[in-house]
């Protein structure tokens, strides 16, 4: 009595009398009625029976969900011996492409280079979870993008999906078997930037390479993950340092690194001693991309200040020796320091 969702389920009764005997020729003839019941919930099914021949008769009835049902049989409004029966329905086997469904913490996407799992639960043609694992092809694939991807039977008709992808971006997420896409395939996923990466990491700017004594310069970092993904939140800690070319001394540390909070940070420096340098920008203990620079830090001749200071030195300079120069002649214009020829001659 048990059977395949689906399929029609045929079985034979023969009547028997009170002492266990056939009835051959029953008349009149009696009512026969099948009434099939579920643990939960109404069950839809439909029933038919024929008699063969001498009292023998076939009964069949289709029901499509799977599932453990109560079988009555009743001839005459009363139970037949051993009935109500203990029956299963089984899934009908095949796996029906569009009544499988998908869940799991990832469906809706993942960090780049980061597995993202995937469960998917197998049904037959009537919406009966599968129990085991049936033959098929199962191809994921993403619009846009690449990605890999392995599926694994778990169990109870339950199919285990591991996918990767390593751009960032929203993407659609194709799951199909034997080429046909399961219910709500594709699924939408949006791949999120994985953590900085130093080594993919670029810096730009003219204070990488060349500054001036006493003038403030500065440079961009711009944070990408290991994948080349441009990150676009802030948060990291960034280490700048510049060390004396020639003795490796570290000549300016700690310098502030302001960070725009969308992947994107501005450090500034300034450094009063000309000459050659190399210039560190490090995440934890990694170097940038290009990273040491070499920087040249040129005299930038004398400030405002200094000039302005000069110039009002000089001026007084000079104004003293021309003040004296004036005393000078001021006094010797009062005595003569020499006889004249003519007093000379008498």
């Amino acid at each position: 009595m048990n059977g395949v969702a689906g399929g029609s389920i045929a079985f034979q009764m023969q009547l028997k009398d009170r002492f266990l005997n056939n009835v051959t020729n029953p008349a009149p003839a009696p009512t026969l009625a099948l009434q099939l019941t579920a643990t939960k919930g109404n069950v839809k099914y439909s029933s038919s029976s024929q008699l063969l021949a001498n009292g023998l008769y076939q009964l069949q009835y289709l029901v499509n969900v799977s599932g453990n049902y109560q079988l009555k049989l009743l001839v005459n409004q009363g139970n037949v011996e051993g009935s109500p029966f203990n029956v299963w329905i089984v899934p009908a086997g095949a796996i029906f492409p569009s009544n499988c469904f998908a869940f799991g913490p990832n469906l809706n996407g993942t960090i780049a280079g980061t597995a993202g799992f995937v469960y998917v639960q197998s049904q037959d043609v009537f919406g009966n979870n599968l129990t085991s694992s049936e033959n098929g092809t199962w191809l994921i694939t993403f619009e846009g993008t690449t990605g890999f991807f392995e599926v694994e039977y778990v169990a109870t008709g339950v199919y285990f999906i591991a996918y990767n992808v390593t751009t960032a971006g929203k993407w659609n997420m194709n799951i199909t078997v034997d080429g046909f896409p399961i219910r709500r395939s594709p699924f939408p996923i949006r791949i999120s930037p994985n953590v900085t990466y130093a080594p993919t990491s670029a810096a730009s700017g003219d204070g990488l390479t060349a500054t001036r004594t006493d003038e403030q310069a500065s440079f961009s970092i711009i944070a990408y993950d290991r994948y080349g993904n441009l990150r676009n939140t802030g948060g990291d800690q960034w280490e700048v340092q510049i060390q004396d070319k020639a003795s490796g001394a570290a000549v300016v540390s700690g310098i502030p690194v302001t960070d725009a909070s969308d992947g994107s940070y501005t450090a500034s420096y300034v450094l009063s001693k000309s000459g050659d340098y190399l210039l560190f920008v490090q995440l934890h203990g990694l170097n940038v991309n290009g990273s040491p620079f070499p920087l040249q830090c040129k005299w930038a001749g004398l400030s405002t200040n200094a000039l302005i200071g000069i110039g009002v030195g000089g001026v007084g300079f000079f104004g003293v020796i021309l003040v004296s120069i004036w005393v000078y002649r001021t006094r010797c214009s009062k005595r003569r320091l020499y006889t004249p020829l003519d007093d000379q001659k008498q």
